[in-house]
């Protein structure tokens, strides 16, 4: 697939595309595979929404919230927005799994089955990307960025939500000390009122991410 854009955030925004490929069967054990970039790891995955993404997943599970994902937890977490319709790898024994990341598991069951909108607000090829989508079914927004192997802070501007509309932001962040070589699983939830007009910063570790939450805030 080949897309066409004069800046990165465009090209994944853009429509023009041109299919060349072929249909490939996927081996049965996916190391033989001949092509490794769907591999999980920081690297790929600020390739793959600019390349291989543009209609949707077809290769082998690309998100694990497990031990052994080359990145932050949180990282992992944002790949359900950043992908576009993911396929996702959890463990069959969900008791099993520490409190800690447990937690973490909230944010995946308030993803919706559906997206209505798509906006890229910020993207470089091969280095970060910030993806938001709208709730199909209501005026909740769900917001990932990603970077690669380096720590960077990266700003959101929310000038994508409706005006003069309230939204409760639950924010799934990487600690200060968090990296995916030692510590991808620290990681922070944290909360906050959010606002069209507001910019918010967030803090990204070697390999991480963040994850948020909007949530129409609904007067009486």
């Amino acid at each position: 697939a080949i897309g066409m854009a004069d800046t990165s955030e465009k090209l994944l925004e853009s429509k023009m595309i041109y299919h060349l490929g072929m249909e490939e069967e996927v081996p049965n054990k996916p190391e033989e595979h001949p092509i490794r970039l769907f591999e999980n790891n920081c690297y790929n995955n600020v390739i793959l929404p600019f390349s291989r993404h543009y209609e949707g997943v077809r290769e082998y599970p690309l998100i694990n919230i497990e031990d052994g994902a080359h990145s932050t937890l949180v990282h992992q977490l944002a790949l359900h927005v950043v992908f576009n319709r993911p396929i996702s790898v959890y463990n069959d024994f969900v008791d099993a799994i520490e409190p800690q990341k447990k937690i973490a598991y909230n944010f995946v069951k308030e993803l919706p089955s559906q997206w209505s909108e798509m906006r890229v607000i910020e993207g470089k090829l091969g280095r970060y990307v910030v993806v938001a989508r709208k709730d199909a079914g209501s005026n909740n927004w769900f917001v990932g960025g990603i970077t690669d192997g380096s720590s960077r802070e990266i700003s959101v501007s929310f000038d994508f939500l409706d005006k003069d509309k309230l939204y409760k932001g639950i924010f799934y962040e990487d600690k200060p000390d968090a990296d995916w070589l030692e510590r991808p699983n620290n990681y922070m939830i944290e909360e906050a009122f959010v606002r069209k007009d507001n910019t918010f910063f967030f803090n990204l570790g070697y390999g991480g991410g963040f994850a948020l939450i909007l949530r129409e805030v609904k007067h009486p």
